[in-house]
């Protein structure tokens, strides 16, 4: 689901991985197991990922978090992922600095066909050499793709 690993932000992706292995000490008893890469081809795009864990069947996604506010693109991961896996019962495990906090979720077909809208509208700007309409929202100031918008200008 992301670009190229280089234009990530260094520190987000060393807090990113310093929580999975926080994840992975409290559920290590359990014997979980790491995701695999996936990947889901579509007419104009194909969308790849890989959940943190899988644990009996079901999908376990890892994110730092100070705010204890579980956004709504992490629900829309975890969604395309137990995609990926073919389950129905996924976590979101967010690992703050004092403790952590996991929250159950079903699969929800609904939003899955909401990200797959989100990418097909960001695959056909992409195509044409658009810029998609610029918004203030969470989604553009910390989209993956926001360094193709930014290199139209």
């Amino acid at each position: 689901m992301y670009p190229e690993e280089d234009i990530f932000d260094v520190a987000k992706r060393e807090s990113g991985i310093l929580a999975e292995a926080r994840a992975y000490e409290y559920l290590k008893k359990f014997y979980p197991r790491k995701g695999r890469n996936r990947k889901l081809y579509f007419r104009n795009f194909s969308l790849s990922g890989r959940p943190d864990f899988i644990l009996n069947g079901a999908v376990i996604e890892v994110k730092k978090s100070r705010l204890w506010k579980i956004r709504r693109e992490w629900i829309a991961q975890l969604n395309l992922y137990l995609l990926f896996e073919k389950s129905e019962d996924g976590y979101l495990f967010e690992v703050g600095d004092n403790g952590f906090r996991i929250t159950k979720y079903k699969f929800n077909p609904e939003i899955v066909r909401g990200a797959i809208d989100y990418f097909s509208i960001l695959e056909r700007h992409i195509s044409r050499n658009k810029i998609p309409v610029k918004s203030n929202s969470h989604y553009c100031k910390h989209c993956s793709y926001r360094h193709l918008c930014e290199s139209f200008k």
